[in-house]
C-alpha cells in the first residue's frame, strides 16, 4: 500500500479565471465545505492548496516548445494530498472527478503525481501528444 506522501498530487490547470474564481469552481465540482481567503480547499477526502504558478511569468519565447513539458507553463497549480484514513482508491477516485469536470469545462489540467496511469488520459498527459 502506498504512503500518504506517495499520493501528493499537483494538478496543473490553465484558465483565464482569478485565482480565488477558480478556487470556487473546483470546490464547487468537488462539493468542498471549505475554501478559505487564502484558496485552501478542503473536501471528505483530500485537502488542496491552489496557488499561482511561477513558471507561468516565464515569457513564452523563452519556455520549452516540448509539447510533453508545456503544462508545466499552466497559469495554477493546485497542490492535494489526502486527508487521514482516506483509502487510496477514493483519493484516485477523487482526483480522477476532478480532472473529468475540469476538462468538461474546457480547462486544460495535467496532473502530476505518481500514480499518473490510474487517472484518466494518464492524468491529462495523453492530450499533450
Amino acid at each position: 500500500m502506498e504512503g500518504k506522501s506517495d499520493l501528493y498530487t499537483e494538478v496543473f490547470i490553465d484558465s483565464n479565471l482569478g485565482r480565488h474564481e477558480m478556487g470556487e469552481s473546483i470546490a464547487q465540482i468537488l462539493k468542498a465545505h471549505t475554501l478559505t481567503v487564502l484558496d485552501d480547499i478542503v473536501t471528505n477526502t483530500s485537502k488542496m492548496y491552489l496557488d499561482d504558478n511561477e513558471f507561468f511569468k516565464i515569457p513564452s519565447t523563452e519556455r520549452s516548445s516540448n509539447p510533453d513539458e508545456l503544462f508545466i507553463f499552466y497559469r495554477y497549480i493546485l497542490e492535494m494530498e489526502p486527508n487521514e484514513n482516506i483509502s487510496h482508491e477514493k483519493y484516485i477516485d477523487e482526483v480522477s472527478y476532478l480532472l473529468q469536470e475540469l476538462w468538461k469545462r474546457g480547462y486544460k489540467a495535467v496532473a502530476n503525481c505518481s500514480f499518473e496511469a490510474e487517472l484518466p488520459d494518464g492524468g491529462g498527459t495523453s492530450f499533450l501528444q
